[in-house]
């Protein structure tokens, strides 16, 4: 009965007609249907609630102003579109129609984006309707090859989009943010830009960004959207979160070599360390591969450098560990913690972000 909406987001509650009738005339049943799907998809409760906002807008806008110019050009737009036989909106008894046939129309023509959204808001309903006609059509992409694909967006980022992946976009890309959204997965290479940053919108997550390299997993049905950082540094936080002073200090802020994982259902944002983490410079610059005689504190050390991740232990304790032994050329990083660790007779395990040595004094 709720999978149509499911996969819902706001922009798509407000084209939806049943969605429409029951926000300008609710009726017991759609009552009941509405509160049912909160009870069986309570993380939908914040994109209902800007769905039901943004029509509620839309209403007033028509019905206070119906002799606004370009609400007449909306309306020419809409009886060319539908037929002549369609009476005028500002004519009707009751808006559910006029609302239903304008988001329609804003629809066909792409213009119902996020930035259109806000800045109607911002505005007010003086500038309302001119901020509607002045939206931008969104682009969107899709990956039916079976591999993945490159996507050049008009800033020159860059967006390797794995099969299947689907990503929408501003084609024009000249507002106060740059703004993507996205299902399935896929790897950016953001340009840097510290005016405008760049944001990825990916079932209830947003990634924030100024310049650097990540990818997004976001696979449509679900419910976990994760974040791996390969370059730079991003801010991540719930969508219901948006809306606050300070979003990001309220969500989880990565870097190199640190992912992020958020549970659509219960909301919870947790972070750890990638599977694989990578050097962040080549080997050849951050040490030797062979140590003779060399302390453990000062390898630990040079790998915290090469990788950018904090290891944690007792230097007091292991400063008089010393090691002769190969670390072996491409190793990965818990290979090499493994070789390290057993040769003094201790122990690692990842917290949070973080390693952790757990060892003994050495003789």
């Amino acid at each position: 009965m709720f999978e149509k909406y499911a996969d819902y987001g706001a922009e798509d509650f407000v084209r939806d007609d049943g969605f429409i009738k029951w926000v300008l005339n609710p009726e017991q049943a759609d009552d009941l249907f509405w509160t049912d799907f909160l009870g069986n998809f309570p993380y939908k409760r914040n994109q209902l609630n800007q769905a039901k906002q943004q029509v509620l807008n839309l209403k007033n806008a028509l019905d206070d102003e119906p002799g606004n110019e370009a609400t007449a050009e909306i309306w020419t737009r809409l009886e060319s579109s539908m037929g002549p036989k369609v009476m005028p909106l500002w004519n009707r008894r009751w808006l559910t129609g006029a609302v239903a046939a304008a988001v329609l129309l804003l629809s066909v023509l792409g213009l119902w984006n996020v930035t259109t959204r806000q800045k109607a808001l911002q505005t007010g309903k003086a500038d309302f309707f001119e901020t509607i006609l002045a939206g931008e059509q969104m682009k969107e992409i899709g990956n039916n090859t079976g591999k993945p694909m490159l996507v050049r967006l008009p800033d020159e980022s860059r967006v390797t989009l794995h099969a299947g992946g689907r990503l929408r976009y501003d084609p024009v890309f000249n507002r106060s943010t740059r703004e993507v959204y996205l299902s399935g997965e896929a790897f950016f290479e953001v340009t840097h830009n510290a005016e405008r940053p760049f944001m990825v919108y990916a079932n209830g997550l947003i990634t924030k960004v100024l310049g650097t390299s990540f990818s997004v997993k976001a696979d449509k049905g679900d419910q976990k959207v994760t974040v791996m950082v390969k370059t730079g540094k991003v801010a991540v936080f719930a969508d219901r979160k948006a809306s606050s002073r300070d979003p990001e200090t309220e969500g989880i802020v990565l870097r190199p070599n640190e992912q992020a994982a958020y549970q659509v259902n219960t909301e919870k944002l947790t972070r750890s360390l990638v599977p694989e983490p990578a050097p962040l410079v080549p080997e050849t610059e951050f040490g030797q591969v062979q140590f003779v005689d060399k302390p453990v504190t000062e390898i630990f050390a040079e790998l915290q450098k090469a990788y950018g991740i904090e290891i944690i232990y007792d230097n007091e304790l292991l400063k008089g560990c010393r090691l002769t032994s190969s670390l072996g050329s491409g190793a990965s990083l818990f290979d090499k913690l493994t070789v390290l660790c057993e040769a003094i007779g201790a122990s690692y395990k990842v917290v949070d972000a973080h390693i952790i040595i757990n060892g003994k004094k050495c003789s």
